[in-house]
Parts: structure tokens; sequence; C-alpha cells
């Protein structure tokens, strides 16, 4: 499955259970990684992911092998997403354009993999505040679309852009409706947005 303005697809794969039921890996993996996002790592189980995804422990184990299969699995979403939200914002110069480009695409991913974008922002916030983040390799490529040298980053600018991506990987979270047109992302996108010094 595309996305609009996603040059990647989703791991979007149904895996046969049982006669009349299905395992949708897109979903699994989405819950493991908002439970990932929230808890960390070796906060989050099998079974609680399991649990929240309202399928078997062992069916997750079969469709994925391991905690660290899934865990895999998450990681290559989160970094597919981050690409390409890197690739549609450098699209245009530093600046609001490129900045409002790169919000909009998070939240166009998040619309329908919430877990997966709030385990990428966690990432991009954790490698900017000197903690390990949880997703290797999604970090630099988000904080260089918004114009940071991660190895001399401007200090305003570092926390404009953490305080951003807080705020986004929070709120992709808790909000139930993200779709474009609709009142909640238009909010959060001004308010992000302001965060990053524009005004909306």
């Amino acid at each position: 499955m595309l996305f609009p303005g996603w040059s990647k697809p989703l791991d979007t794969e149904r895996v046969p259970l049982s006669p009349g039921h299905v395992l949708d890996r897109a979903t699994v993996i989405d819950t493991a990684a908002a439970l990932i996002a929230r808890h960390g790592l070796d906060q989050t189980t099998l079974t609680s992911i399991a649990d929240a995804s309202g399928v078997s422990t062992a069916a997750v184990q079969r469709c994925f092998g391991s905690k660290q299969g899934l865990y895999a699995a998450a990681i290559a979403a989160c970094r597919a997403a981050a690409d390409d939200v890197h690739l549609a914002a450098m699209r245009h110069p530093a600046g609001q354009t490129r900045d409002v480009e790169a919000l909009a695409s998070i939240l166009d991913f998040a619309a329908s993999h919430p877990g997966s974008a709030a385990l990428m922002l966690t990432s991009a916030s954790a490698l900017a505040t000197g903690e390990r983040p949880p997703v290797r390799g999604t970090e630099r490529a988000l904080l260089q679309t918004f114009g940071i040298d991660v190895e001399s980053p401007d200090p305003e600018r570092l926390t404009r852009v953490v305080a951003a991506l807080t705020s986004l990987s929070v709120l992709v979270l808790v909000t139930p409706h993200l779709e474009v047109g609709t009142p909640w992302r238009e909010l959060i996108l001004a308010t992000c947005t302001d965060c990053l010094g524009h005004r909306s």
C-alpha cells in the first residue's frame, strides 16, 4: 500500500492464522511501535503487544519469530518513513516551507501509523538530548531535514526542533483524527510550526 507522497510500500501482508482469522502485520507492527515509544523496548513484552493488537502471543511469534523480529519490522517502517519525510521536505529550500512540509509528511504517515510515527519521532528527540535512540538510522535524517547539523547544532534551533518533534510524538498517539482537512491535524500542524518559530 502506498501513501500519497510516500515512495515506499508499507508492510501490509495479512497472514492467515486459522479459518476466518487473519493477522494484519501492519497493525501489529504499529501497535508494537506505539508501546515501545511509550514504555521502551525492555518494558514492552510480546504478550503486551499481542494483547494490544487483539491477537494471541503465539500468532505474533509465528509471524515475527520473536520480539526482536517484530522490533526489526518496526525499525524498518520507521526508517522508510524518515527517508520519505526527508525526501519530501528536501525539495524545498531551508526555512518555513521545508519545515511545514516535513511536519505535514509526518502527520500524513501518522494518520495511518501513529505508533510508528511516535517511535520515529522519539528517536530524533533522544539523539538530540544525548540519549540512545530506540531506532537507529532515523534520527539523523529527521534532524537534518529540519536543518540541524548533528555534529555541532545551533542550540536554539535544536531546542525548537526537539520541542516540535516531542510534541508531535505525543500528539500522534493521543489524537484520534489526523487525516488531511480535520481540525486536529491543522491545530497540531500550527502548534508544531509555532514551536519552530514560524507563525502559522
